[in-house]
């Protein structure tokens, strides 16, 4: 029963932690995702005087995926009855280019500014509209989120290291006089701590299988639109199980080596 309870001990912060970096991982890879969709379809629109071009606009440090010359036939089209055939050619004459420009990343709002201020500088786009309200409170989401998923990632990391090494130290406590009996005897402390790392690794083992288990079945049942491959990600997720309990115990251990 004892032993039972040493490894739910370990497993369930374990697993909390776990999961806590599969969530992260999987949140992360979202918002990635959503960021290229919102860059592709965010585009600032400009109207200029004279064609414009895609080495003009690179010239000018601005790093753009497309240049789309808007088509003026629907503006002209509108004003088709109100105007004189004399008028509405014009128009056609007259009218500037209307350019939409897509950028190749979704910009930060200091690197809005720095285009806006780019742009400004060609002399024939006489106005620009970067929607930058709009733009603004959408990367503002995205940051706050980016920021508050890696604050509760951290404070979970904590809470569950604080967990494993208390039950550690509980467990040497426990056992303290049978250890320094092994002691005199000349074992080291991983011989006398034999129980407890085996312990450590087998929570490690089972943790990382119910995170990995746990976290396709969400990905695959709920619609997060974010892709589910058995890859380096879940690699990682095992790897980081057996260096947090691996890590945890052999420290505690010889710390408590040196303060004998």
């Amino acid at each position: 029963m004892k032993a039972f309870n040493r490894f739910l001990s370990f497993t369930i912060p374990l697993i909390a932690i776990l999961l806590s970096y599969s969530i992260y991982i999987s949140l992360d890879k979202a918002i990635v995702k959503y960021k290229h969709t919102i860059a592709n379809d965010y585009s600032i629109v400009v109207v200029s005087k004279t064609k414009l071009t895609a080495s003009i606009l690179e010239s000018n440090d601005i790093n753009i995926e497309t240049l789309e010359l808007l088509d003026n036939s629907q503006v002209i089209s509108n004003l088709k009855d109100k105007l004189s055939k004399r008028s509405i050619e014009l128009l056609n004459k007259k009218l500037p280019n209307f350019y939409k420009i897509h950028l190749d990343s979704f910009p930060t709002t200091s690197q809005l500014e720095h285009i806006t201020k780019q742009l400004k500088t060609i002399p024939s786009i006489s106005n620009i509209e970067t929607f930058s309200k709009d733009h603004n409170q959408i990367y503002s989401i995205i940051t706050n989120s980016e920021d508050i998923i890696s604050v509760l990632f951290i404070i979970i990391i904590l809470f569950g290291l604080l967990i494993l090494s208390k039950h550690i130290k509980i467990w040497l406590y426990e056992h303290s006089e049978k250890i320094s009996i092994m002691r005199l005897h000349g074992a080291s402390v991983l011989y006398c701590a034999k129980p407890l790392i085996y312990s450590a690794i087998l929570s490690a083992i089972v943790s990382s299988v119910i995170v990995i288990a746990l976290t396709y079945y969400i990905l695959t049942n709920f619609t997060f639109a974010i892709p589910v491959r058995f890859d380096l990600e879940f690699l990682q997720i095992i790897a980081l199980s057996f260096i947090i309990s691996i890590t945890t115990v052999l420290i505690v251990l010889f710390r408590h080596k040196f303060h004998d």
